[in-house]
């Protein structure tokens, strides 16, 4: 699919070289980037909830990597959304709890 990808964007490119016009007009001008007015640098731009939800998937992430039994991600978010005092958050985590704890069943032939 990459190498398709590949060829079909190098037919372009050359038919629009082969037009005549070697300028594309693509212009030169720097733009500056927006990333660089955000806080300090080697600082996240997450807020505190946003932080604390990171935190517990990084936690899982490494855990899984390292070969450890994997360990429940909706109870990770779960705790997250109870140590913040989040009444919604926590019905919502409930709620897929709920629905991940249900057991697939493969439909039968009937």
């Amino acid at each position: 699919m990459l190498v398709e990808w590949e060829q079909v964007k190098q037919r372009i490119l050359h038919t629009l070289l082969a037009s005549g016009e070697d300028d594309l007009g693509f212009s030169q001008e720097t733009e500056t980037s927006y990333i660089s007015d955000h806080g300090a640098p080697g600082r996240s731009s997450l807020d505190n909830v946003e932080m604390a939800y990171a935190r517990q998937i990084f936690i899982y992430n490494e855990k899984v990597v390292s070969g450890n039994l994997k360990p429940n991600l909706v109870e990770l978010c779960t705790a997250v959304a109870e140590r913040l005092d989040d009444k919604e958050c926590s019905d919502v985590w409930a709620m897929v709890k709920q629905m991940t704890d249900v057991l697939l069943v493969p439909a039968s032939d009937r």
